[in-house]
């Protein structure tokens, strides 16, 4: 980025049968817009059907972000680890948790995104999802 006042939005987006993610620079100019479309899977059922469209927005998220951000021209290094569970809309209505905006949803004891995820309440694999983007910032290692 060429100004430090940029601000990167990483906006990923799922509806019935695609995922999408882009990369929005000061929230006006669009870098990089990836959508990822299962009508042909769905066409063969004659609809969409909830359980393999589910199961294909997991398959396709990390794929589709790896792109947008490709596509950008930037990492996960321009998003600020304390930024990233911003990016996890599922984690917004257990923001009362005791820790408060200061919670990073990973070893703080009683977290209430943590019970959420033991209780089924938000996906494992999304929860997983996002620890080990918080790893990869923090290590400075991307796999993307």
């Amino acid at each position: 980025m060429s100004e430090k006042d940029d601000v990167l939005i990483l906006a990923i987006e799922s509806s019935c049968d695609e995922t999408a993610a882009a990369v929005v620079k000061n929230g006006r100019e669009v870098l990089s817009n990836v959508i990822n479309t299962q009508i042909a899977i769905h066409t063969e059922y004659g609809g969409v059907v909830p359980e393999i469209a589910s199961r294909k927005h997991i398959e396709n998220i990390n794929p589709v972000i790896r792109k947008a951000l490709e596509d950008a021209g930037v990492t996960l290094d321009d998003i600020d680890e304390s930024e990233l569970k911003e990016y996890f809309i599922e984690f917004d209505k257990y923001d009362d948790c005791r820790f408060g905006s200061r919670c990073i949803h990973e070893n703080e004891p009683s977290c209430a995104v943590k019970e959420a995820v033991e209780n089924g309440d938000i996906s494992k694999k999304r929860y997983e999802s996002y620890i080990q983007l918080l790893n990869e910032i923090r290590s400075g290692k991307r796999r993307y």
